[in-house]
């Protein structure tokens, strides 16, 4: 879609309406022109995105709006990063509130620091979900008027500077279930024991808060509704954090990415986290394959990142050989994992999504053996140096291949990667930097396998 996008038939509405969250660039400028009121009222705005919209096109939206016998329902309104932020919000209260109600409010990101509007908006219009992510300051009242918004059921106060302590107002939203704190640095351990009394909070996320070593824990054991917690960057967490979030036994996805004081010994506390489907360990330096020992445990387990655990072998590898619902492994610059390693990767039979970027023993042998996932979709090799074109051979009984990123293998050739064709499914191709492929060899690809792109 354009930057400049002019609607100026039913058709053209109906398309920015229906999509505009996933269509419209915060830079797009929307022109409002000839639409009437018969189709406003048939039709459910689902979401409204600001951008850099101006205050004239939200004064067009609200008249055609402005009709008392007509409710819309906005499910979303982002007024994020407007250069018209402040007049848009002004004006919505008293055009709007009538005819719209909407149930996520996004004014993260905007020029102004006016929390209390956001509050007068998020009450009017019985907000679920409010995101106040890069505000400047929010004061302790102003977390005490969110508290008595009963509609909430998640927050995000990420990048936002406020007082700890009142925090503890939240505790009377109690069908609270997210709450996010991305960045909020000034956040302690001794900080979480005002989160203890929101007992159905279910995603809770502390990611890059630097001083939160997992003692704090301790205080949330009574939230036993806990399913998603996002720890990544903490780059204080302890194992004692571990020993504390393996109570939580209804957690099926943790985060624990550039947590790298975490040792082997930490994570035997996750084996009694039993509901668990997504972990990830991605950049925890002291975590070895005798701590992956643990992990058989997580018989549900679907998803594991190890990217950057320089010290697993093949031979931790080999405590997943008996989780049979994986379905997406990250093992991206495992300089140690060697062919003997995709041996036993190739005994889960369905996994879909399998990333082996940069590890660099791995050969055409290694390939072979991926031959049994049937229903591989993606499988990314850059920087696999070793692969060469009887690696593709291999690969071409991938056949439910989707995409495939091979960029730095500078083995391949234009008569290796033809072989390719056979994979009718592939969508994406990566062979960036491969010497050896010819420019013309990657379009005539592209024309006959119809992909949607070629690197």
């Amino acid at each position: 879609m354009n930057n400049h996008t002019t609607i100026q038939n039913l058709n053209d509405m109906s398309l920015v309406l229906d999509t505009f969250m996933n269509e419209i660039q915060d830079e797009t400028e929307v022109k409002l022109h000839a639409v009437n009121r018969d189709f406003l009222n048939d039709r459910k705005l689902l979401a409204i995105k600001a951008g850099a919209v101006a205050m004239h096109h939200f004064n067009v939206l609200a008249r055609h709006l402005n009709n008392k016998d007509s409710v819309h329902k906005v499910a979303y309104l982002n007024v994020s990063n407007s250069l018209h932020a402040k007049k848009a919000i002004d004006a919505l209260p008293e055009e709007l509130a009538n005819s719209i109600r909407f149930d996520y409010l996004d004014i993260s990101e905007h020029e102004f620091n006016d929390v209390d509007i956001a509050i007068r908006l998020a009450k009017k219009n019985r907000v679920e979900h409010l995101d106040l992510s890069d505000f400047k300051a929010v004061t302790s009242e102003q977390l005490n008027q969110i508290s008595q918004i009963q509609s909430l059921r998640s927050i995000d106060l990420s990048f936002c500077q406020f007082e700890p302590s009142a925090l503890s107002y939240l505790s009377n939203l109690k069908q609270l279930h997210s709450l996010k704190f991305v960045g909020c640095r000034q956040m302690t351990d001794n900080d979480l024991e005002h989160l203890k009394n929101l007992k159905g909070l279910k995603t809770l996320s502390l990611k890059d808060c630097m001083q939160v070593t997992g003692k704090g824990f301790v205080h949330l054991t009574p939230l036993d509704q806990l399913q998603h917690i996002d720890l990544s960057r903490c780059y204080q967490f302890r194992d004692e954090g571990l020993f504390h979030l393996a109570k939580h036994n209804q957690l099926q996805s943790l985060n624990l990415s550039w947590c790298q004081l975490i040792t082997n010994e930490g994570l035997a506390h996750l084996a009694s986290l039993w509901q668990l489907r997504s972990l990830n360990l991605s950049r925890c330096k002291k975590i070895t394959s005798e701590g992956l020992r643990f992990l058989p445990n997580l018989a549900l387990i679907q998803e594991i990142n190890l990217s950057q655990c320089n010290l697993v072998t093949d031979a931790g590898l080999k405590h997943l050989e008996n989780h049979t619902y994986l379905k997406t492994i990250f093992l991206n610059d495992l300089e140690l994992i060697t062919d003997r390693g995709l041996w036993y990767l190739g005994r889960h039979t369905h996994l879909q999504d399998l990333r082996l970027n940069f590890c660099r023993k791995i050969s055409d042998k290694g390939l072979s053996y991926l031959s049994p996932l049937a229903h591989l979709q993606v499988l990314c090799l850059n920087g696999c140096s070793a692969i060469t074109d009887k690696g593709l051979k291999h690969i071409t009984k991938l056949t439910k291949l989707e995409i495939l990123f091979l960029s730095r293998c500078k083995k391949l050739t234009n008569r290796g990667l033809m072989q390719i064709r056979s994979l009718k499914y592939l969508r994406i191709l990566d062979v960036f930097l491969c010497d050896k492929i010819a420019n013309n060899v990657r379009r005539h690809l592209k024309e006959v396998m119809h992909l949607q792109n070629i690197a």
